[in-house]
């Protein structure tokens, strides 16, 4: 596998990888799908990460909180 194949499978890479390869016609059907639906798990899972803390750290009010502990909730 070349590296611009492995790029269009890296979430951060993808939007900008896979464009130029599409337009180029390099890339085959599975490997579109397989960006598309690596870039798509990727972005759901850092949303739950981000709201999680969110959730524990910006709505607490009072002392800082670490991010272990926002991401753990613990400590109300």
């Amino acid at each position: 596998m070349q590296r611009g194949q492995m790029l269009g499978f890296v979430p951060p890479c993808a939007p900008l990888v896979l464009p130029v390869r599409i337009i180029s016609g390099e890339p085959a059907w599975w490997e579109i799908a397989g960006g598309v639906l690596v870039l798509m798990v990727a972005t759901a899972a850092l949303m739950a990460v981000a709201a999680r803390v969110y959730a524990n750290a910006i709505l607490r009010t009072g002392s800082s909180v670490k991010l272990r502990e926002a991401l753990a909730g613990s400590g109300a």
